[in-house]
């Protein structure tokens, strides 16, 4: 009885087994597969472009798409092989709520989309001229730079609508750096559209694909640097701090950077600085030489702070008198004096009477009336302080 029950439930085993098999290898029902994110592309642009018009960047446009097909059909579908598609021949100027078109291969079909529609925006099509802009990528050897660089044509065609052209900042023409040899290199280089991080600019055509750059690979040397600071800030500002360069690195052929020492920057007047900047340095350079990328704009950084004057009034009271001989008392009369204070205005501004002391030094005087000379101070940093009437009337008496 055991072994009959043992048997049948191996004949169950193997019956259940062939009949899967029958169903995934006969029947191959019915399923299902969703895959996320899949990039809808907008095709048919030159159409648009063709009618004046051309599209916004309406940044990353994706659908989530769920296949059904019989389980072989289904298991053999890539991702590359579902197609998501926006016609741009089918917008017009204004916001769009563009269609999505979704292929997938023979034997499947689309049982579910995320969405059926993406929002573009169209405007009219702009042309400006951009200038190119040799891109050297990659590492470079160490102790050179790339210099004599000409790209050919200077400058491009740009079209798109007038907001994508205006986050244009160059179009790059990109270089592999390791292709630049010491003797000048001439190369064909692939132009891109980007914008003042670097980034591609998309939804722009150019008038051309790519531009010839010729260059070479040059030595740098750091050398010393000799610069003349002349001439003082104008009155009403003062000089906070200068930075001035001594030293520069300079590129070019092997001979002729290693007979540079030192150079000379042409004189650099403070008499008609008028804010805070980096005044650029003119240097002159020997033949064949040319500053290092990274010292193209060197120059004289100065920090400049404009000057104001402010005026406290201070009583008899707020005198201080010093060195008094023991045994006498110190009255000062009463009096209004005034305190001026000069210096940057970020100082004086914020400044109190709080922030000011007057002394009456009373050293060596007896007893009677006195005309004693004021001492204005202050903690604060200030170019200077003055006090009027500059002596105040002091009775010293016994006590």
């Amino acid at each position: 009885m055991f072994r009959n029950n043992k048997v049948n439930l191996v004949i169950s085993i193997v019956l259940a087994i062939m009949l899967w098999a029958y169903v995934v290898g006969q029947v191959n029902p019915e399923t299902q597969q969703k895959y996320e994110g899949i990039a809808i592309q907008i095709t048919n642009e030159n159409v648009l472009n063709n009618q004046g018009l051309a599209i916004n960047d309406p940044g990353t446009l994706t659908v989530d798409v769920t296949i059904t097909g019989t389980r072989r059909a289904v298991k053999k579908v890539k991702r590359s092989d579902i197609k998501a598609t926006v016609n741009a021949a089918e917008l017009s100027k204004g916001e769009n709520n563009a269609e999505i078109k979704v292929s997938v291969p023979s034997g499947v079909s689309v049982e579910k989309q995320s969405q059926d529609s993406v929002s573009i925006s169209v405007d009219e099509l702009v042309t400006q001229t951009k200038s190119v802009s040799a891109d050297f990528t990659g590492s470079k050897e160490k102790g050179t730079e790339i210099g004599k660089v000409t790209v050919d044509p200077k400058t491009v065609q740009v079209s798109g609508t007038r907001s994508q052209l205006d986050k244009i900042k160059t179009v790059d023409a990109t270089v592999a750096a390791s292709r630049i040899d010491t003797n000048g290199t001439s190369v064909k280089a692939d132009l891109t559209p980007v914008n003042g991080k670097g980034n591609k600019v998309g939804y722009v055509t150019l008038s051309q694909k790519t531009a010839s750059v010729s260059a070479t690979r040059e030595y740098t040397k750091t050398v010393d640097l000799n610069v003349n600071i002349t001439g003082s800030v104008p009155s009403g500002y003062e000089l906070e701090s200068k930075d001035v360069p001594t030293q520069v690195t300079i590129k070019g052929p092997k001979s002729s950077v290693k007979k540079v020492t030192s150079l000379t920057a042409a004189d650099v007047d403070l008499s008609s600085v008028k804010r805070s900047q980096t005044i650029k340095l003119s240097i002159t350079l020997p033949s064949g030489v040319e500053l290092a990328d990274k010292d193209k704009n060197i120059g004289v950084k100065v920090v400049l702070k404009t000057v104001t004057t402010k005026t406290f009034v201070l009583s008899a009271g707020d005198v201080e008198t010093t060195n008094v001989d023991s045994g006498l008392s110190a009255d000062v009369s009463s009096a209004k004096f005034k305190v001026t204070v000069k210096g940057t205005s970020d100082t004086v501004d914020a400044m109190t009477a709080g922030d000011i002391t007057l002394k009456a030094d009373c050293d060596g005087l007896g007893e009677g009336k006195h005309k004693v000379t004021l001492k204005a101070d202050t903690a604060k940093k200030v170019t200077s302080i003055t006090v009027s009437p500059s002596r105040a009337a002091v009775t010293l008496e016994n006590q």
